[in-house]
């Protein structure tokens, strides 16, 4: 099985959904050296984990306004030089926040 790579400075990540029912999955892991890059569902909320060079942002989505059932594909963004991170759902940006190395989780809708 090939290694894929990933850029933690900018990249787009997109997701098919079979765990978003669930109400806790891990939907994407990745550990490297300069850093690692987590999408979690707990509950009605989307937690992203965004860390490089050991200082990390939380970016928090709330999905309750938000049908599952309706939610075939799940795309993330980030630009560290931007400081922009965004969330799409089948292709339809749904929000845009401020990547916050700060201790506070980032919130968007």
């Amino acid at each position: 099985m090939k290694k894929r790579e990933i850029d933690l400075r900018e990249g787009t990540l997109i997701l098919r959904l079979h765990d978003l029912k669930r109400r806790s999955a891990t939907l994407f892991k990745a550990d490297l050296e300069e850093g690692r890059l987590y999408v979690k569902k707990k509950g009605k909320k989307l937690e992203i984990l965004h860390e490089i060079n050991r200082v990390p942002t939380n970016v928090e989505v709330d999905l309750s306004q938000v049908d599952i059932d309706e939610i075939e594909e799940l795309a993330i963004t980030w630009n560290v030089f931007t400081r922009k991170f965004c969330l799409y759902l089948n292709g339809e940006k749904l929000a845009e926040t401020e990547l916050s190395y700060w201790e506070s989780p980032s919130y968007i809708a």
